[in-house]
């Protein structure tokens, strides 16, 4: 005797619990639309499938994604597809906010590896040209030491290397689209030049 579950006997309501029934039930109604309109045959089994592995992304995102793949998608989406359209990769700016939370830390590290006779010890990774830039408009590595456990301007100190490192970042993706001819580009470098001259 088989023991494979009958496909039409697994419902949307025993697998899932994350979604009211109402909300299931506009999520099915929407990817039987999809089916209907790509020429795609759903069993009662898959659906369940898709609402199970659905029911963790924001309901009111998913109907809107569900809603555009059924006047865009030219075949039925799969799960993969829809968890990325509904939640999408990181935006630009959390990208630079990221990269520049990875540089601070960097710095940190560096901090910790840097004698005020020597310099940085022997192995310790060497810091970006924009991590100096940045690191100089906020005191230099020394300022960075005398805080960096319990200083009470530690977290101005990160604040403003973070700001100008991702300022930086901007100056230099500007002039790589040809900062001639872009005055905000022109506006910024001018800025960032006489800042560096304060702290030089």
């Amino acid at each position: 005797m088989s023991t494979e579950p009958n496909s039409e006997a697994l419902t949307t309501q025993r697998l899932v619990s994350k979604l009211s029934e109402s909300q299931q039930k506009e999520i099915v109604k929407r990817l039987y639309a999809i089916a209907e309109a790509t020429g795609e045959n759903l069993t009662p089994r898959r659906i369940d499938l898709y609402i199970q592995s659905l029911s963790d992304l924001p309901y009111q995102s998913l109907i809107t994604s569900l809603e555009g793949m059924l006047l865009t998608s030219k075949w039925f989406p799969k799960i993969p597809e829809i968890r990325e359209s509904v939640a999408p990769l990181p935006s630009k700016l959390d990208v630079a906010e990221a990269l520049a939370e990875e540089a601070w830390q960097h710095v940190l590290e560096y901090a910790d590896n840097w004698h005020p006779d020597i310099g940085p010890l022997q192995g310790c990774r060497a810091l970006t040209d924009r991590e100096v830039y940045a690191l100089r408009s906020v005191g230099g590595i020394l300022q960075v030491q005398e805080n960096q456990y319990g200083g009470k301007a530690m977290p101005f100190i990160k604040r403003d290397f973070v700001a100008v490192w991702k300022r930086h970042a901007l100056v230099e993706h500007l002039a790589g689209l040809g900062a001639d001819t872009r005055p905000e580009a022109k506006r910024l470098t001018s800025g960032f030049t006489k800042a560096f001259e304060k702290v030089n």
